[in-house]
């Protein structure tokens, strides 16, 4: 258990890492801020950002959870002033950069053993 949420975290710095070399606007200036950042945002998200993913769940229904990518983009805003080596140029590389995170670390994340023995 504990290795699958190491590996789900080194996913996050990667899809990091590969966010800031694809989108212009999005920056991560080395690993251990690719690492940290990963670190704030899982935290800030499973936190704050699920407090506020519950209020407006009547909205992110409205917008067929197009709201829960604005939400996002504001975690990543809040994590870039937290983390020294982290930062967005605006609105529009936080919400690229939102999406792009979301579908990269998705796919590195299937990719993950579940952790159950094969039978």
């Amino acid at each position: 258990m504990l290795t699958r949420v190491v590996m789900a975290w080194l996913a996050s710095a990667a899809a990091f890492f590969v966010v800031a070399h694809v989108l212009p606007g999005f920056h991560v200036a080395n690993v251990q801020s690719a690492l940290l950042a990963a670190l704030v945002v899982g935290f800030i998200n499973g936190t704050l950002g699920a407090i506020i993913k519950f209020f407006i769940f009547p909205l992110r229904i409205l917008t067929l959870g197009l709201a829960s990518v604005v939400v996002n983009a504001a975690m990543l805003f809040l994590t870039s002033q937290v983390v020294t080596g982290f930062k967005l140029d605006g609105w529009v590389p936080a919400l690229l950069g939102a999406v792009a995170l979301s579908v990269i670390a998705l796919v590195l994340r299937l990719m993950l053993p579940d952790g159950k023995p094969e039978k």
